[in-house]
């Protein structure tokens, strides 16, 4: 599976402004480019209509851009393909691709115009969180600077694991069968605001505390098969227990007394 470096939705979305961009700078507007090519029944009226007044000078335009045209498609196709964040998309029909890259160019353009009407959607909801989290990471900021800089900063190693703590807990609450669905919900949405609430620096480590509150439900109720979510909660909560020992200047090593109990190992 591709590598889950950054958010695949966001990047996808980079790759269709590149794809975009560099179609609109060899003189082809994105906006022109059809979905099918059943409004125009001939093939040369329909190649004209969208090169526009200077076709021949476009043509050799679009021509020239064809390598990295070609590379941005089939980067966007692979991620629609092989992510899971994709899995509810219908993938359109593959370009029909031949010898004449002038035409291959509008082929390549009329499918990423249907897979960008896919995933808008998904899209538009991940920008929204992620002018929240900018949102929410200038309210902390602004808070940090008026108390004066106090806080609790996580490591970048730690901030690290901390966020792929949680899309392991998200993955396996997504893919469990032991919770019920309102259950389920509620915790998705529990990771989702701690993911988006999370920075470097904090004013406190509430939002991870409060998932001790979730790992004794799950142990009430599923016994050892809660193991797998209990064990990253854990380790989340070690992690922020670290980071606050460390900003109250407490003796090395240091660990909270609650951590020790018996029974989630």
């Amino acid at each position: 599976m591709i590598e889950k470096e950054k958010n695949i939705i966001l990047e996808v979305h980079d790759l269709i402004l590149k794809f975009e961009n560099k179609l609109k700078g060899s003189g082809v507007d994105f906006n022109s480019i059809p979905v099918s090519k059943n409004s125009l029944k001939e093939e040369d009226d329909f190649i004209s209509s969208i090169l526009g007044p200077l076709a021949e000078i476009t043509a050799n335009k679009i021509v020239a851009a064809y390598d990295v045209l070609y590379e941005y498609a089939i980067t966007i196709i692979a991620y629609i393909e092989e992510d899971e964040e994709f899995k509810s998309i219908k993938v359109p029909e593959f370009p029909d691709l031949g010898h004449d890259e002038k035409d291959n160019v509008i082929e390549l353009a009329i499918c990423i115009k249907n897979i960008k009407e896919e995933v808008m959607p998904l899209i538009n909801e991940e920008l929204k969180k992620l002018n929240k989290r900018k949102f929410l990471y200038a309210i902390q900021e602004k808070k940090l600077s008026i108390n004066k800089g106090f806080c609790y900063e996580f490591s970048s190693s730690d901030l690290s694991r901390v966020q792929q703590l949680i899309d392991e807990l998200r993955s396996k609450i997504s893919s469990s069968e032991l919770f019920e669905k309102d259950h389920q919900q509620r915790l998705l949405r529990r990771l989702e605001n701690l993911q988006i609430e999370l920075h470097k620096k904090m004013s406190n480590m509430d939002i991870l505390w409060g998932l001790v509150g979730d790992a004794g439900v799950a142990i009430g109720k599923f016994g050892e098969d809660a193991k797998p979510f209990v064990d990253r909660i854990k380790e989340l909560t070690e992690i922020a227990w670290k980071t606050q020992a460390k900003a109250e200047k407490l003796p090395k090593p240091s660990r909270n007394p609650l951590l020790e109990v018996e029974g989630t190992e």
